[in-house]
């Protein structure tokens, strides 16, 4: 089978924040990916990934998005052996079903819009879309940003929900100690009781109001700072969201890890932030001096994402 790879993604900024209309920005993670092929069914792997998939047809079928796909030639594909080869973590907020969609898509769609660095907004949009009906599937409710991330294959900037643009990060300067890291936390997350504590927070209006002023103002920030390759205040609202999360979403972090988040913000050597729902897989972090902060975080596994 000739079939294209799909990579994971992070949501770079946004986590929460989206839900409540911020901005946001998402990125290719090229560590992990997933592609279409096929396999013996006598493989235990393949067979439940297989499974999954026919699960997942059987959707397709009753959604209305069905006469967009070659059901028939999809079903023939899943009898031969049909599987999703990933190397995607689930339970890391990586995108792993999303992944899924858009293989799917990119495969059995009959009008599929093509890929391109030159989408327009309209395009991406239209495809958010349709990627939302149908990951719905693996999620109850989805943004559609998680699938359509990994079939554009190109960071992108959610401005709102019918504003989204292929854009381009700073560029990687070797001479800049400053940036962003990811750490494994080694755990997989459970993202919908977090979304549920997070959603109940809203019934006290003293919450919302400061969730507005300490975490969306700054989330906001740091996107347009890296639209507009500005860090002079970057480092300061990155450290506003530290703060925010660890008094007012401590539920969030995950289990042994408020020290080394609190270490970050007494020392100022680096910042921590969620990365997704929280509560597991990665977290995001910054630091102006990024091999002073591997060191400090030796014990955990650190892998720079972007210098600036």
């Amino acid at each position: 089978m000739n079939s294209q790879t799909f990579l994971s993604k992070i949501l770079l900024f946004g986590e929460y924040g989206i839900l409540k209309n911020s901005k946001a920005i998402s990125i290719p993670l090229n560590k992990y990916q997933g592609n279409l092929e096929f396999g013996d069914l006598a493989d235990n792997d393949v067979k439940k990934s297989n499974k999954s998939i026919s699960e997942f047809l059987n959707f397709l079928k009753k959604s209305n998005q069905k006469n967009n796909f070659n059901i028939i030639q999809f079903e023939i594909d899943i009898k031969k052996g049909l599987f999703f080869k990933s190397s995607i973590p689930i339970g890391y907020g990586l995108g792993s079903s999303g992944a899924l969609v858009a293989a799917v898509y990119h495969k059995y769609s009959f009008n599929k819009i093509q890929i391109s660095k030159d989408l327009s907004s309209d395009k991406l949009v239209k495809l958010k879309e349709i990627f939302s009906q149908i990951e719905s599937y693996f999620h109850k409710k989805s943004s559609g940003i998680d699938p359509l991330n990994s079939y554009v294959g190109y960071p992108l900037f959610i401005e709102s929900n019918d504003r989204i643009n292929i854009i381009k990060l700073p560029g990687q300067s070797t001479e800049s100690k400053r940036g962003l890291f990811i750490i494994d936390t080694g755990k997989p997350a459970k993202t919908g009781n977090l979304i549920k504590i997070f959603l109940n927070s809203f019934e006290d209006n003293s919450f919302s109001d400061h969730f507005n002023k300490k975490f969306i103002l700054p989330t906001n920030y740091c996107v347009d700072s890296i639209i507009k390759s500005e860090f002079n205040l970057f480092s300061k609202n990155f450290m506003d969201l530290s703060q925010f999360v660890i008094e007012k979403l401590n539920p969030m972090i995950p289990r042994g890890f408020n020290d080394i988040w609190r270490k970050g913000l007494e020392t100022g050597g680096y910042y921590l932030k969620l990365c997704g729902s929280g509560g597991g897989g990665y977290l995001i972090g910054f630091s102006d001096n990024l091999d002073k902060a591997e060191k400090e975080l030796i014990d955990y596994k650190f892998q720079e994402i972007i210098k600036f």
